[in-house]
């Protein structure tokens, strides 16, 4: 329920606040802990894949693609801990990482991609 206040002139205003800086974003940090711990599941196992099908005939392009999405997720996490400094930039980095990390390893990354969707909406979306 809002604050009400009671002006100098006599009448009854609402009392705006501004947004709490030292909001506390555990959530996030957890959403991004689940998703670094199943995105590092799926890659060792894309990795494994990539490895395989490299021998035959890949070109080293597998490999490749799961090594950037493994950055990505690693980027991903570490931005998670400066949410405070610019909530909305960080927000949309995570989002965007997450999106390349699904796009890149495929059927490996989709998991953790979302996860990590998920939490750059939570930032986006959580004042």
């Amino acid at each position: 329920m809002a604050k009400k206040i009671k002006g100098e002139d006599g009448k009854i205003y609402k009392r705006i606040q501004p947004e709490d800086p030292n909001r506390k974003r555990t959530l996030e940090i957890i959403v991004g802990v689940i998703g670094l711990v199943l995105s590092l599941m799926d890659i060792s196992h894309g990795m494994f894949a990539a490895n395989f099908a490299d021998t035959f005939g890949g070109g080293g392009e597998y490999t490749t693609r799961i090594t950037f999405g493994l950055i990505f997720v690693i980027a991903a996490f570490v931005l998670l801990f400066f949410i405070k400094k610019n909530r909305k930039l960080i927000g949309w980095l995570v989002l965007a990482l997450g999106f390349l990390f699904m796009i890149l390893c495929g059927d490996y990354g989709l998991v953790g991609g979302i996860i990590f969707m998920v939490d750059g909406i939570l930032i986006l979306v959580r004042k």
